[in-house]
């Protein structure tokens, strides 16, 4: 039983979130070199909000895209076997609920209504995804794409909101902002590497898709135009992947030459070739399990640039 509630929730994406802002709230203290007190009770509520949310979201896929997964011989854990509609459907309520009262606590913490608007307004973007804007042509792709960096964003955000006021002297420690081009950078590339693997998924559920009279890019443009389209936006990243590193070994967090030279290294190897095997990957798609296999791999490409930032803390600690 706990399995399908754990495909229910998508424990382990849930998981990639939490090691995500981890991530990011390690090497944003270590590159500024400044530990504000206080500001850990609001970031993990902020945590425990995205994730609560993330997982209503999934709930409510799931009981919207019950049709189509069954013609996709997905594994089902909606059914009267796993678990039925209307207790994944309190499944959804329960979590939502939980993440829009978790998320009080950092707009009380931080004084900001800004707060107050996101969760909300993230939650009915999950809903409104899964109930009409998934059967649209690009429309749904997009969305899941901007909720995705949205999570990148908002932790931006609380950063920037959170150090003036738990760190007022912020004057003596120049670097405790967060950098807005590193920030927004990760997140565009967020959006952009899951707006591929949307795509991607696309092409995977065509069929049951078809059934299930959804209107994606798949459906009513075909696997070829979709897949065409999929692979100009891979190598666009490709290009940007490869122009990276060599902006990586001109940066200013790290000092030495050695850190620089083995932080290139490692993006060159788990981010910048890993892609250009996916455009490659994307070009060979003609079944089901091609379109897994490619989908698989924009996760993992995601998770390392994700790792980028735990090798440059590191790089900090033990070489500088």
């Amino acid at each position: 039983m706990l399995k399908h509630y754990w495909k229910l929730f998508r424990g382990y994406n849930l998981l990639i979130i939490v090691c995500t802002m981890l991530i990011l709230h390690i090497f944003n203290m270590h590159a500024s070199g400044c530990y504000p007190d206080g500001i850990l009770l609001p970031l993990t509520m902020l945590m425990f909000s995205i994730v609560f949310i993330a997982a209503g979201g999934n709930c409510i896929n799931d009981c919207m895209d019950i049709v189509s997964d069954q013609f996709n011989h997905k594994s089902l854990h909606i059914s009267p076997q796993a678990i039925p509609v209307a207790r994944a459907g309190k499944c959804y309520i329960v979590s939502t609920v939980i993440g829009l009262l978790t998320a009080i606590v950092p707009a009380y913490y931080l004084h900001s209504y800004l707060f107050y608007i996101i969760f909300p307004l993230s939650a009915v973007c999950l809903y409104l995804y899964s109930k009409y804007l998934k059967r649209k042509p690009l429309i749904g792709n997009i969305t899941i794409a901007l909720l995705t960096a949205m999570v990148i964003v908002t932790q931006f955000l609380f950063y920037h909101i959170a150090c003036p006021v738990y760190l007022p002297s912020a004057h003596s420690c120049p670097n405790v902002m967060p950098d807005t081009r590193i920030w927004l950078g990760t997140a565009v590339l967020a959006f952009w590497l899951t707006l591929i693997r949307e795509l991607i998924k696309t092409m995977e559920d065509v069929e049951g898709d078809s059934v299930a009279a959804y209107h994606t890019i798949a459906v009513t443009k075909g696997i070829e135009f979709t897949k065409i389209t999929t692979n100009i936006l891979t190598i666009f990243l490709e290009m940007i992947f490869v122009l990276i590193p060599f902006s990586l070994l001109t940066n200013n967090i790290l000092i030495h030459t050695l850190s620089k030279i083995i932080l290139f290294v490692y993006f060159v190897l788990c981010v910048s070739i890993p892609t250009i095997v996916l455009s490659h990957n994307i070009r060979r798609i003609h079944t089901s399990a091609d379109c897994h296999k490619a989908s698989r791999l924009t996760k993992i490409i995601m998770l390392n640039g994700i790792f980028t930032f735990l090798v440059i803390t590191l790089l900090l600690i033990t070489i500088g």
